[in-house]
């Protein structure tokens, strides 16, 4: 009796290269390889997640005119809610009139991952003069819910973790921040930045006055020796909690000092500080993403 060998092996041959031919005309596996290569995958640019300190930034859902939403994510040092929809303006071109989500995020920083999300009132409907952009913006609720329904898209999800946790706004109850300093850095941009226009103006009307004037003379003199001291605390305290170096503001800090100090400065001197910091918000950008 011959062998069997070679039928059973040309029969399992046959059989394999049949399953090989079956599963490449598939349409459903060809669909999910073609969803796989095409689909983008949620994931946090290098360096959006500050060095130091909690994972945390802050975020709006935006919605363009054309009904195509947009998640942007800052860092809590930038200009805040405002400014990330400013810059939304600034890189589709377009007048972002609604907001769905607004409020702060909380990364897991091994996988990026978002694990927690809250809401906060924020910007909504404020006034195009408040904001610096020539439209009113529409409030949309802007529940923490909205955020949920956007990362649940099967092109976002990579975005969020399994067990993600969502905190809504309460009118009655104090806005719980993921991280203790989060004033801290929402007023960062605010209060150092006014600073320079406060010493631009306080700074001329002081040498105006002569010796005569000598009450009105310290109460500007305090006035900004404390506005100073509060803006250099800021900076200092955002540099060792994010790992930061501010170099640019460097030139300014001996002339800071003898500010707090209360000297008269001459006009000069005055100029370098105030060019320095206004050079220092016209060029420093926290890191910002949109999804």
């Amino acid at each position: 009796m011959a062998p069997r060998f070679p039928a059973v092996a040309s029969a399992l041959l046959l059989s394999f290269l049949s399953s090989i031919t079956a599963t490449a005309q598939s349409p459903c596996v060809n669909a999910l390889s073609d969803a796989l290569k095409t689909t983008p995958v949620a994931k946090l640019a290098p360096g959006l997640l500050p060095r130091k300190g909690p994972p945390v930034l802050i975020g709006i859902l935006a919605e363009t005119p054309d009904g195509k939403p947009l998640l942007v994510l800052g860092q809590q040092i930038s200009d805040g809610h405002a400014g990330l929809l400013a810059s939304v303006r600034k890189q589709t071109g377009q007048d972002i009139r609604k907001i769905s989500w607004a409020g702060e995020l909380l990364f897991e920083k091994r996988t990026g991952q978002i694990i927690a999300a809250n809401e906060t009132a924020g910007i909504l409907a404020r006034s195009s003069e408040e904001l610096g952009i020539p439209f009113t913006v529409e409030k949309t609720g802007a529940r923490v819910e909205n955020l949920i329904s956007y990362l649940n898209r099967p092109e976002k999800r990579a975005l969020k973790s399994p067990t993600m946790r969502a905190e809504k706004f309460h009118v009655n109850r104090p806005v719980s921040h993921f991280d203790p300093n989060a004033q801290v850095y929402s007023d960062f941009r605010h209060e150092v930045g006014t600073f320079g226009i406060h010493l631009k103006l306080k700074s001329r009307q002081l040498l105006k006055l002569t010796e005569v004037q000598g009450t009105e003379r310290q109460e500007i003199l305090k006035f900004i020796a404390d506005q100073g001291a509060q803006a250099q605390i800021m900076i200092r305290e955002i540099e060792r909690q994010r790992g930061l170096r501010f170099a640019e503001l460097a030139p300014a800090l001996p002339l800071l000092k003898r500010i707090q100090a209360r000297e008269v400065l001459t006009k000069d001197q005055y100029d370098i500080v105030i060019r320095t910091v206004e050079q220092f918000f016209r060029n420093y950008e926290a890191p910002r993403q949109i999804f």
